[in-house]
């Protein structure tokens, strides 16, 4: 049976000389996997399978096989800078790599699907705040996937604690669960601002380093369990 797919590759796992296996979230039918096969006739099509490529396709299900095929591959958008710009690449990775933790459901959702396409368009085409944007990515996939951070902070001295996902007065009982004051306000600024000023938002990269890891944090805690995304340390050292 042939079906129509938009997606988004997230990882290629080669399956034998000439197959690889294409982990992907799909505006369909959310996390799935397809083998393709890159030989042949099919070569030009291979060369579009990257990190964050947006393609739509054509799958072939055939009865009793455990994985479907893609049988035709077009890009639905030409992302020149992600494939050739170091920086954007790897943010790229980052954010591959951090879908595929946090997201498992093999259902719709389009509102998630939107958001990726979109976020991958702009990393592309971007000029300036790339150093930020896997920062704001981060705190926007949370809104998607529904644990949402509260933006409201009554008192600048407020920090964010992970357990309640709101600004709060410090408490030293559970100090492991809470934004540092930097933190904290860095993750207010990104709850504010729009993409096109993420680049206004000045944070070095221990700064930076330190609130990816306290996201994952909260993302980990919310989803109920820890995720390591171990192409973090390399975005850092790109940065550096």
């Amino acid at each position: 049976m042939l079906s129509k797919r938009s997606i988004v590759v997230l990882n290629l796992v080669k399956h034998s000389d000439k197959g690889v296996v294409v982990q992907c979230y799909s505006l369909e039918h959310g996390r799935e996997a397809f083998y393709y096969r890159g030989g042949g006739k099919e070569r030009q099509s291979f060369l579009k399978l990257h990190k964050l490529a947006l393609l739509d396709c054509v799958v072939y299900t055939r009865k009793g096989s455990s994985m479907p095929t893609l049988k035709e591959v077009v890009s639905s958008h030409q992302l020149l800078q992600l494939r050739t710009n170091i920086y954007k690449g790897t943010i790229a990775m980052f954010m591959c790599e951090l879908i595929l933790r946090c997201i498992k459901e093999e259902e719709p959702n389009e509102r998630l699907f939107a958001l990726i396409c979109s976020s991958v368009k702009i990393l592309d085409i971007m000029e300036s705040g790339t150093a930020n944007f896997h920062l704001y990515f981060m705190v926007n996939l949370c809104m998607a996937l529904g644990y949402t951070p509260n933006s409201l902070r009554t008192d600048a001295n407020e920090q964010f604690y992970i357990p309640f996902g709101r600004f709060e007065e410090y408490s030293s009982a559970l100090p492991g669960l809470w934004f540092s004051p930097a933190e904290s306000n860095l993750l207010d600024k990104l709850l504010h601002c729009k993409v096109n000023e993420i680049d206004d938002i000045k944070c070095g990269r221990d700064l930076r380093l330190g609130f990816a890891k306290k996201m994952i944090q909260y993302i980990s805690y919310h989803l109920g369990t820890e995720i390591e995304i171990k192409s973090l340390d390399v975005l850092h050292e790109v940065f550096g």
